[in-house]
């Protein structure tokens, strides 16, 4: 009877040391937490950028490059259609919330696009 309490006190030790998995964030709470608010964006090859997602659906980006478009939010995430970058091609993506306060951005396949902070 000790021996089975025991293990079922450990099993319940390792799942509350285990992290919580991080949920992306709804289009809404995106909207919410972006809606036209500056971020600063790193992306994967270490080049910067400031952007500005607008509530009113416009998006605008400055620093190691400039271009203007438009911007959805989706059930999962968010999706952009820029004047130049990404031979005008919408893309979508996913956010996950940091614990920094900060936010990491996926491709809808799942590779890093960028790491963002709020800037104010």
């Amino acid at each position: 009877m000790r021996s089975r309490f025991f293990a079922a006190l450990c099993a319940g030790a390792v799942l509350v040391a285990l992290p919580a998995q991080a949920q992306s964030l709804s289009g809404d709470e995106i909207l919410a937490s972006w809606g036209d608010k500056r971020l600063d964006a790193t992306l994967p090859n270490g080049n910067r950028m400031q952007l500005v997602f607008r509530k009113d659906l416009t998006v605008h980006a400055t620093g190691a490059a400039t271009d203007q478009g438009v911007w959805k939010t989706t059930p999962t995430g968010y999706c952009t259609k820029w004047n130049r970058f990404n031979n005008r091609e919408e893309r979508c993506f996913t956010v996950v919330r940091r614990a920094d306060g900060g936010f990491t951005v996926r491709t809808a396949a799942g590779a890093p696009s960028a790491e963002v902070a709020p800037l104010n």
